[in-house]
């Protein structure tokens, strides 16, 4: 049920703002998160949908905040959380590491 909202929420917010707003990148961090606690990681949600959320919300935040801001380490660090999972965990150790460096 909470993704359902979480989907069309998304949805609507493309549709008011465009794809490329800032606001929209809530929306996906919004539903990426939903999923990772519901279980994507584990195989519950799709975890390439989950990395695509995050990714395209990475993007936004790049493209409007500049690529050394804390949005953007924010973002890289959510991005590395479900990779520390997968093998190699080194791609996401990675990730961590370079947002960390930036929200410091």
């Amino acid at each position: 049920m909470a993704l359902t909202l979480l989907r069309r929420s998304l949805a609507i917010r493309e549709r008011a703002l465009g794809t490329a707003h800032p606001d929209v990148a809530i929306g996906l961090y919004n539903l990426a998160e939903m999923m990772r606690f519901s279980g994507a990681m584990y195989g519950g949600e799709s975890p390439l949908e989950m990395r695509a959320l995050f990714l395209r919300a990475l993007a936004i935040r790049q493209q409007t905040y500049g690529p050394e801001s804390a949005m953007v380490a924010d973002a890289l660090v959510r991005l590395a959380i479900p990779r520390l999972f997968e093998e190699p965990a080194k791609k996401g150790l990675r990730l961590a590491v370079v947002g960390i460096r930036i929200g410091a």
